[in-house]
């Protein structure tokens, strides 16, 4: 995968700064709720929505364990990776079988809650022990193009039988704001009532930039605890990307928010990426791509990467594989991210990126930290 954003480069600090002995590890970020209570991040990565309806619900399950063992929250519903009458040990360790391969038993994992505006699949107990909530005033495409879901994804959100599907089987279709909501100056009465249901969860909305400069003040007026911005299929340059994830921090930084989480979902990446888009003012990126290739193993089709590996499906392999699988691919890329971030917490902000180009430099503010001509 190309690097988006690799135009632009770290900084490193000045040539006399002192050294003082090994930098203790980069900081991780908390979230600070206005209840008194903080979550902290082991790194500020997540996963943001995987589309579980098409593995089979015990590996579902199991591949959202295995994601969230690293510290990566993870996007479901007990309904995306459970039938009725089960839990996944993602919403409930305490159900940890031989799919949790011998993580801690009472140990939660990092999980958000998607509150989409219609609510299908959405049960009370989605809200038990939810780290956060994710409020989506987005709307979504299935695969025809529409704002609607397919009959697939109903199904299981639903977890109706193929004889009697949801609206006869068709696609049904997807709303972009809460119905119960009278308009988007009454948003926090709904953010409240997510407080009440889940209390130590941080309360999080989503939105697409297509009216940015309207819509993100307007959102932290009602007082989230968070905002997540979805660009996965509109910034498709990095100039874009990084300039409209720079334009949402100023936006926040002016409507009184400096300190507000600004998540972003930015499509293709690879970790230099996402740490810029950290030094640029995210708070956490979304892995989504990362996870394609654990999609394959988990899928257990013999093109996938289990079969590369030697194995004909997952079924010929035990369940530990699909766990080592998660750590061996996400761990080196974790790594990076973390060393990069680790590399400028001690360089000022406004100075932890530069660009030869110009044209990025001045889309972006950035000061020019190499006088040559190399620039002109």
């Amino acid at each position: 995968m190309q690097e988006r954003l690799g135009e632009l480069l770290f900084v490193p600090p000045p040539s006399d700064t002192t050294w003082t002995g090994p930098a203790p590890d980069w900081k991780h970020p908390e979230i600070q709720l206005r209840r008194g209570v903080s979550i902290d991040l082991n790194l500020p990565l997540f996963w943001y929505d995987p589309p579980w309806y098409s593995l089979p619900l015990d590996r579902a399950s199991a591949l959202a364990v295995a994601v969230a063992q690293c510290g990566i929250p993870v996007s479901a519903l007990r309904s995306d990776l459970a039938a009725a009458d089960g839990v996944s040990p993602l919403h409930d360790p305490l159900s940890s079988g031989d799919e949790t391969d011998g993580a801690a038993p009472h140990t939660p994992l990092a999980r958000i809650l998607p509150y989409r505006p219609e609510r299908y699949g959405l049960e009370h107990r989605d809200f038990d022990g939810a780290t956060f909530i994710d409020v989506r005033l987005t709307t979504e495409r299935d695969g025809f193009g529409r704002f609607a879901y397919s009959p697939a994804q109903l199904e299981r959100w639903e977890g109706t039988s193929k004889d009697h599907p949801v609206a006869g089987g068709s696609w049904v279709a997807s709303a972009s704001f809460p119905p119960d909501v009278l308009s988007l100056q009454h948003l926090g009465t709904k953010l409240d009532q997510l407080r009440i249901l889940a209390p130590t969860a941080a309360v999080f909305v989503s939105i697409e930039p297509w009216r940015l400069e309207q819509e993100l003040p307007a959102v932290i007026a009602n007082n989230p605890d968070g905002v997540i911005l979805r660009l996965e299929s509109v910034a498709t340059a990095g100039l874009e990307l990084a300039a409209i994830t720079r334009q949402a921090r100023l936006l926040a930084n002016r409507a009184g928010a400096a300190d507000l989480p600004l998540w972003i979902v930015p499509g293709p990446l690879v970790p230099d990426d996402a740490a810029k888009l950290i030094a640029l003012g995210a708070t956490a990126v979304a892995i989504d791509p990362w996870c394609e290739n654990l999609w394959e193993v988990a899928q257990g089709t013999h093109q996938s990467a289990a079969a590369r590996l030697g194995y004909t499906s997952l079924h010929a392999a035990k369940s530990s594989f699909l766990s080592q699988v998660v750590t061996d691919q996400l761990g080196p890329k974790m790594m990076r991210v973390a060393g990069l971030l680790h590399s400028i917490q001690n360089v000022p902000a406004a100075e932890r990126l530069t660009c030869l180009d110009t044209s990025w430099r001045e889309r972006l503010d950035l000061s020019m930290h190499i006088q040559s001509k190399l620039s002109s």
